[in-house]
């Protein structure tokens, strides 16, 4: 495609192609000015598309390094690298919107070329790699939020359990001795899980576990 500026038939020829495609993708043109992000990537990162140039992607779509704690740099976002010619397979990045969950982001980008192999500009092809990675390597933020899932989903079964053991319990002496036995056992664990779950909610507050 000779010529990607947006005011060009080969930019409206890609563009209407793109808008086809349900995937999560974006352009950068040959001024490294993001002219294309598809409304998957859009919902991935939670942030509306306007057309800027390189030197506002970061701060705009809160782009951060894989390890969710520095702000990305223009120069190492994946469409600027491939806008230099840099052929990008498996970048990560961590977006961080306002609203929506912090996500891990799989990036793949390549140049743009003319028939005459000059570059035009270049494409970002981007996956959901949050629930890829083993938890203890995502962005403390992701890992919070993974964390905070688990919890929950232990708490709800763990509480229709311990409900059921209580209604057990009123029965009192009309359950035999075992029963009685094992239903103390049950209720001691389930409250040992309660404090454990407890402490995991501290720790991911960034209060003191209790004792």
């Amino acid at each position: 495609m000779d010529d990607l500026r947006p005011d060009s038939s080969g930019w409206d020829l890609l563009h209407t192609v793109l808008g086809e495609l349900a995937l999560p993708m974006a352009v950068m043109d040959d001024s490294q000015r993001l002219v294309h992000v598809s409304p998957a990537l859009e919902s991935l990162a939670d942030t509306r598309f306007e057309p800027i140039p390189s030197e506002h992607v970061a701060s705009y779509f809160n782009l951060h390094d894989p390890s969710g704690i520095r702000s990305l740099d223009p120069s190492e976002l994946t469409l600027v690298r491939a806008c230099a010619g840099e052929s990008v397979q498996d970048s990560y990045v961590t977006v961080k919107p306002k609203v929506g969950p912090v996500r891990l982001l799989r990036c793949t980008a390549a140049p743009l070329r003319s028939t005459a192999g000059e570059i035009r500009g270049a494409l970002l092809l981007a996956a959901d790699a949050t629930d890829e990675q083993p938890i203890v390597s995502l962005p403390p933020e992701i890992r919070r939020q993974r964390l905070g899932v688990l919890q929950h989903e232990l708490r709800t079964p763990l509480a229709v359990l311990l409900g059921h053991a209580e209604l057990l319990q009123d029965l009192g002496p009309a359950l035999p001795e075992e029963a009685r036995e094992s239903l103390a056992a049950m209720l001691r664990a389930g409250e040992r899980l309660t404090l454990a779950l407890d402490s995991v909610s501290a720790i991911l507050d960034g209060r003191v576990p209790p004792d």
